[in-house]
């Protein structure tokens, strides 16, 4: 049986294309890959709420004179100790 190119749906018809496959019998299957996407997904959320976590408490900070004193505080003390890691002493 001869498949003209009319019958054959047209997302088949790109894949062909895309691939350069020239004969008929050939079918190409593009799968997804639903794991990864799933992934991306909790990654993209758990950034989003670290992000939204953060904006909130600069908001509180700025708002409040005593929170912003003692973030400034353990940011310094962040530094510090990142600073003692990275040197390695």
């Amino acid at each position: 049986m001869k498949i003209k190119k009319e019958m054959m749906p047209f997302h088949s018809l790109a894949v062909k294309e895309k691939y350069n496959v020239e004969d008929k019998n050939v079918v190409i299957v593009e799968k997804d890959s639903t794991a990864l996407k799933i992934g991306v997904v909790i990654i993209k959320i758990i950034v989003y709420t670290v992000l939204l976590s953060l904006a909130f408490v600069g908001l509180i900070s700025i708002i409040l004179p005593d929170t912003r004193n003692i973030l400034i505080a353990q940011a310094n003390h962040l530094f510090d100790e990142f600073t003692s890691l990275i040197s390695g002493g």
